[in-house]
């Protein structure tokens, strides 16, 4: 668990280290108290939600192991901090790489146009026939998509395989996976194959 979720960070945020983004909690905990101290109650929340949102990231790998949360939720969570902000700067970056992270491809112009709508606008509009108003919907309509199943199939064989998956691998293993949530049995059927041992 702790070597997908260093994976999802190279995948999501360059590899960013733990020791930053608990740097990040401190910084974010240590604003909400002077927000606090000095009466400024909006600040105090909104620090203590970006607090949360880090400490989010970090606990990905227990709770997942816990099974607290799922994977999609662990690239969810990879998608929404200010790092992966910051690496895909404005809402048209924004856009297109939560795509080709996620579904290792770009959005059609009615995705793009859908989703921009969302993340710069606050608009409401449709992403993959779910309704959305923000970068929370956003990421969480991607994150809970038919698209998503066959990204984290393909993510597996890149990672695993070097390789793009088959068609008949891509629907075999996504129906499994948009049934159970189980990537461990996915990523276990992978390795066990003569090609990865060959490899």
């Amino acid at each position: 668990y702790y070597n997908i979720y260093g994976q999802q960070k190279a995948r999501f945020l360059e590899g960013a280290p733990d020791s930053e983004l608990s740097q990040q909690v401190g910084i974010k905990n240590n604003r909400a108290r002077v927000d606090s101290l000095s009466g400024n109650m909006l600040g105090y929340q909104f620090n203590k939600q970006a607090a949360k949102v880090f400490q989010d990231v970090l606990d990905c790998d227990t709770a997942f192991r816990n099974g607290s949360i799922d994977f999609n939720e662990v690239c969810r969570r990879m998608c929404t901090n200010e790092i992966y902000d910051k690496i895909n700067m404005n809402s048209f970056n924004y856009v297109n790489a939560v795509f080709d992270n996620t579904f290792y491809r770009f959005p059609t112009q009615d995705e793009f146009t859908a989703a921009y709508n969302m993340v710069e606008y606050n608009n409401s509009d449709l992403l993959f026939a779910q309704p959305g108003s923000n970068k929370y919907d956003m990421v969480n309509i991607a994150m809970h998509s038919s698209e998503f199943n066959d990204g984290t199939i393909t993510w597996v064989y890149r990672a695993f395989m070097s390789r793009f998956p088959k068609t008949n691998e891509i629907y075999h293993y996504s129906l499994h996976f948009k049934l159970n949530k189980d990537i461990d049995y996915i990523i276990r059927e992978v390795v066990k194959t003569d090609e990865y041992a060959n490899f």
